[in-house]
């Protein structure tokens, strides 16, 4: 099965491959920085919320991300692999600032 890249540019000007993914995508236990996205008519991605895990195979079991799939409806699941913690939210924080995303924005 051929998996798609996307590259998400952060904001200190660093460039991220993600691994594209159905939303129901199931995977085995690995940290990893994951992004919930959806595709635009014109093929541009917008990301709607972002986060970080030691365990993506807990992903889909958590309320968190059944309330992004619920509220968002997004097309996607982009996943960087990466066993750091420390990496992983040096990334999230970069791609935060940059992007925005709905569903990481506060009150």
């Amino acid at each position: 099965m051929k998996t798609d890249l996307m590259v998400w540019p952060g904001f200190f000007g660093r460039d991220y491959e993600f691994l594209v993914f159905s939303v129901k995508k199931t995977f085995s236990p690995f940290g990893a920085v994951f992004i919930y996205a959806s595709r635009h008519k014109n093929g541009e991605f917008e990301m709607l919320y972002i986060n970080q895990t030691d365990r993506m195979d807990m992903v889909a079991a958590n309320p968190i991300s059944d309330f992004i799939i619920k509220e968002y409806q997004p097309s996607t699941l982009h996943v960087w692999k990466c066993p750091s913690v420390d990496d992983r939210k040096d990334v999230m924080l970069d791609l935060i600032i940059k992007h925005n995303p709905l569903g990481n924005r506060s009150g």
